[in-house]
């Protein structure tokens, strides 16, 4: 069975084709709906082989994505890609890889933010995913945005007015978190206090999850560039181990490189 899995986040789009008796197939690409269709028929022809060249399975995660209405849509683009094409929103693609069928809730934090969880008895909730507009509190945009506004006073009006106004002005506001986390690793008082910020941000959206789906105990898992910095991730599991919470780490065989490096995704929180 030859499949490919597509995670279509907010700044990056990545590819996972797996093949019986060959090396997965791993690729990225900056993120562009409209040209997604594209992207996977490239993809998958430039890793074809001789009488093995259609995909039995196509699973796609897209950012944005959550109704019923919303994924036939993309079923109809995305047809005949595949003999079966499968459309899930990027989060329940990132907790599928994360736990599988089991009880949970993942925390992914990227450009955007959202937490999604599903009970023992199969009853599912999510909090925020709501967009740069009216959400993704904590998220990488929302850290870069609130530097502009506190720690960037010697930028010009006209070029924070210019990024306001840039189509991709999304992914080069999130960029900006990468300075925040670099200065406070270096123990900038302000930066730090942002971190914080950010963070309780996104500890809100997991106990809202949790009081969504109901439970006394509920794994958690990290996924996201966010917690792909090392800074970030410790001082969200300390932070959190204040409430109560324990860490367990531990692989989950559901786990795939979607979930975030350092193996955020298979360190195991318990809250």
């Amino acid at each position: 069975m030859k499949s490919l899995i597509v995670d279509v986040g907010g700044t990056k789009t990545s590819f996972d084709l797996t093949e019986p008796g060959r090396k997965v197939q791993k690729k990225s690409f900056p993120s562009n709906s409209s040209l997604l269709r594209k992207q996977i028929q490239n993809f998958v022809s430039s890793n074809r082989r001789p009488k093995k060249s259609n995909l039995d399975f196509l699973t796609v995660g897209l950012r944005g994505v959550w109704t019923r209405k919303e994924k036939a849509v993309w079923g109809k683009r995305l047809k005949g890609l595949a003999k079966n094409v499968k459309i899930l929103s990027d989060i329940e693609l990132a907790y599928h890889n994360c736990f599988g069928k089991e009880a949970g809730i993942i925390l992914n934090a990227g450009t955007g933010s959202i937490a999604f969880g599903r009970s023992a008895s199969g009853r599912m909730a999510r909090a925020g995913g709501l967009g740069p507009i009216l959400g993704d509190e904590g998220s990488g945009f929302w850290i870069g945005r609130e530097y502009l506004k506190r720690m960037a006073p010697q930028m010009s009006a006209e070029k924070i007015r210019k990024l306001a106004k840039d189509p991709k002005g999304v992914a080069k506001i999130a960029a900006f978190s990468t300075k925040v986390l670099r200065r406070a690793k270096a123990g900038n008082k302000e930066a730090l206090k942002l971190v914080h910020e950010a963070q309780n941000h996104l500890f809100a959206l997991v106990n809202e999850v949790k009081k969504k789906v109901g439970g006394p105990k509920m794994n958690v898992r990290l996924a996201g560039g966010l917690f792909e910095n090392p800074l970030f991730k410790e001082m969200f599991v300390r932070k959190i181990k204040k409430s109560g919470a324990h860490r367990k780490k531990g692989s989950s065989r559901y786990m795939t490189h979607f979930c975030s490096k350092n193996e955020s995704c298979s360190d195991l929180i318990i809250i």
